[in-house]
């Protein structure tokens, strides 16, 4: 069981989740035709750092961007729009592949082209498949160490040792429901028992005793998005990130319900929450 809690935090944080390669490749050939066809792929024109990007310029919600102020360094998806004012507009953003959560001006904002999009959720799902892949090899090798062991012992193993081979059960709280989903996708495929429940970070510490109590989970994620509200803002200050406080204060009320680490493994946050 403890052997699998990076993965889980790999999950909770990426929410990479395994799908069929060619499968997904096929929706997302036939979702990039259908777009050149209905004239939503306009034609793309080069952008900093060789990244192609779109050439339409009024960015709406659901649009995936990047930032030309950090060098397009990352894919976010338009969450909200707060105004188009002239000079005045602004945008809040979640990454599409990591757990981070930032707003910025319009201005700063470029539509990445269909076909960098396309790229990078196959790149995504050949990482998923890989990480899956590398989970069951090491299962794999520790069931066989677990049987050299159990030739050595008395047949009659004790209801202890059985038990103690079953995995524990998983209690996914996450501020984001797409990323819940792929979550749970992943959870499937590891063969993990897990109840996921879609609560945004601020509600998390108020609503988790409850359903500790109702679930009696073996191992707890506390997850969603997070980052720096500025970006210059002091790190050493939890005031300074957006969710950082309500996963502390949630984590300070599953140890009041549960004090015993053992009886309760805890991975809270978000990819750049305040540690």
């Amino acid at each position: 069981m403890t052997s699998d809690i990076s993965a889980l935090l790999r999950a909770a944080c990426t929410g990479l989740a395994k799908r069929d390669a060619h499968i997904l490749n096929r929706e997302l050939d036939m979702a990039g035709r259908t777009a050149c066809c209905d004239g939503l792929a306009e034609r793309p024109v080069p952008g900093e750092g060789g990244r192609l990007l779109a050439s339409r310029d009024r960015i709406r919600e659901g649009d995936i961007v990047v930032r030309k102020s950090y060098g397009q360094d990352i894919l976010f998806q338009v969450i909200c729009v707060e105004s188009y004012a002239v000079g005045n507009g602004r945008a809040t953003l979640k990454g599409i592949s990591v757990r981070l959560l930032a707003d910025a001006p319009l201005s700063d904002l470029v539509i990445a082209d269909d076909r960098v999009v396309i790229d990078f959720k196959r790149q995504t799902v050949r990482e998923s498949a890989e990480h899956l892949r590398s989970v069951r090899v090491r299962r794999a090798t520790e069931a066989q160490t677990r049987q050299k062991r159990d030739r050595h012992r008395a047949r009659d193993r004790s209801a202890a040792e059985d038990l103690f081979d079953l995995p524990g059960r998983v209690l996914h709280i996450d501020g984001d429901a797409e990323y819940l989903r792929d979550c749970m996708k992943y959870y499937k495929e590891l063969g993990v028992p897990v109840v996921g429940k879609h609560v945004p970070p601020e509600e998390q510490p108020g609503r988790l005793t409850e359903m500790l109590k109702e679930f009696s989970p073996d191992v707890l994620v506390l997850t969603g998005h997070d980052a720096l509200k500025k970006k210059n803002s002091d790190r050493s200050s939890i005031g300074s990130y957006w969710n950082s406080a309500s996963y502390v204060e949630a984590v300070r009320r599953a140890r009041q319900y549960e004090m015993d680490r053992d009886g309760l493994v805890i991975v809270a946050g978000a990819c750049q929450s305040f540690y």
